[in-house]
């Protein structure tokens, strides 16, 4: 009587395996080479990206610039640089600076800065257009004060410079690119 349960679940397994082979692969045993060859990271709805590690195939609907994305089966850290095409990214893409510690995307602000710092962790990018005096930066630094400011949309710490009579800060968060209004008072 127990092997008779046994062989029937063993059967019922053997059949759900099949039915998932199928609904994976399709009915022929083998994926849809003809989807696969116009683009192999673009699929009907979405993008796919295979896992390194584990060779898992990631589909998502649209890839979000400075968005960490890891495979669902796993949790390796996928590697967005190699499976994207230039479509994929915003059109701002020429603006767009990856961190080395965090591999977030940050925006690049326009006009002067001193540098630029990531949204996510804070380490310096890029340096902006510096001078070349050093009497002309001393009294900068000496006018100016820099204040870590959290956004009050994805809470991330920004390193923003003010004067030092400045009360109210208006800046754009290097993460989430939401303007932010702070009363220094």
């Amino acid at each position: 009587m127990q092997d008779q349960g046994f062989l029937q679940q063993e059967e019922s397994d053997a059949a759900l395996a099949r039915q998932l082979h199928q609904e994976i692969n399709g009915p022929d045993g083998s994926a849809n080479p003809s989807k696969s060859e116009t683009n192999p990271n673009r699929t009907q709805g979405g993008i796919t990206l295979e896992c390194p590690a584990c060779t898992f195939i990631n589909s998502y609907n649209d890839i979000v610039p400075g968005v960490r994305y890891t495979c669902e089966q796993c949790h390796t850290p996928l590697s967005l640089a190699s499976t994207q095409n230039p479509s994929v990214l915003s059109t701002n893409e020429k603006k767009l600076v990856k961190c080395n510690l965090c591999e977030c995307l940050n925006k690049i602000p326009n006009g002067t800065y001193d540098a630029i710092l990531c949204g996510g962790c804070s380490h310096e990018l890029k340096k902006g257009q510096t001078q070349n005096n050093s009497q002309p930066q001393q009294s900068h630094s000496e006018t100016t004060r820099r204040i870590q400011v959290r956004c009050g949309e994805c809470g991330s710490v920004n390193a923003v410079q003010v004067g030092n009579d400045v009360f109210n800060v208006r800046f754009e968060c290097g993460s989430c690119q939401v303007v932010n209004e702070v009363s220094l008072q």
